[in-house]
Parts: structure tokens; C-alpha cells; sequence
């Protein structure tokens, strides 16, 4: 949406005030688009161009966080993974423990 000429009319900046508006103060937006007659075409245009960069950094930060939670996700799966063979694995000693003792106990009954 980067505008590339250098003239910017009142509407257009208006406009592109409206899509960036929630990267601004609403006092600030407020002002700007109360004012916008105050401010050169040149001007408006800067303005604008920064607004266009700060929303790319925006998506940037968006992307990165995107990666950042898929990796995280990733990682708690494998942990859960993890925790549930050694869950199961313990379970399986205490059932096998168990047995044992069972079948000992039997032993030493039918000895005694």
C-alpha cells in the first residue's frame, strides 16, 4: 500500500489513517485526522510510509511469534510424549513388582 508518489490528497491520507489506526494513540489518530489540512503532502506521505513500516514490523513480530509458538507446541508434545512412556513404563514395574510379590507370596503359602 506504499503510496510512491510524493503527493498524498487529504482523503487518501485520511484513508490510509483509517487502516493504520489502531497503531496510533486515539487521541493521536484523533489529531491527525481532525488537522489533516495542517500537514504538506510530503509530510503526509512520511507519516503514512511509517505507518506502512511500523505494520510490516508488525507482521514481522506476527510470523516470528508464529514460529516461535510451532516450535514451543513441537516441543510439548515430544515432553508429554516422553512423560507418557515413562508413565506407562512405570506403571508396567509396579504391575510386574506386583506379580512378583504375588506369585512369592504364594510360594512361601503353599511351602508353609
Amino acid at each position: 500500500m506504499e503510496l510512491n508518489t510524493t503527493s498524498v490528497t487529504n482523503d487518501e491520507f485520511k484513508e490510509s489513517l483509517t487502516k493504520f489506526k489502531y497503531y496510533l494513540k486515539p487521541a493521536l489518530f484523533t489529531v491527525l485526522v481532525e488537522n489533516v489540512d495542517v500537514f504538506s503532502e510530503v509530510t503526509k506521505k512520511e507519516i503514512i510510509d511509517k505507518l506502512i513500516e511500523a505494520d510490516r514490523q508488525m507482521q514481522g513480530l506476527y510470523d516470528y511469534q508464529e514460529k516461535r509458538n510451532g516450535v514451543i507446541r513441537r516441543g510439548l508434545e515430544k515432553i508429554d510424549e516422553i512423560y507418557s512412556k515413562a508413565k506407562s513404563r512405570f506403571r508396567e514395574t509396579i504391575n510386574h513388582e506386583k506379580r512378583l510379590e504375588a506369585s512369592e507370596a504364594d510360594r512361601l503359602i503353599s511351602n508353609l
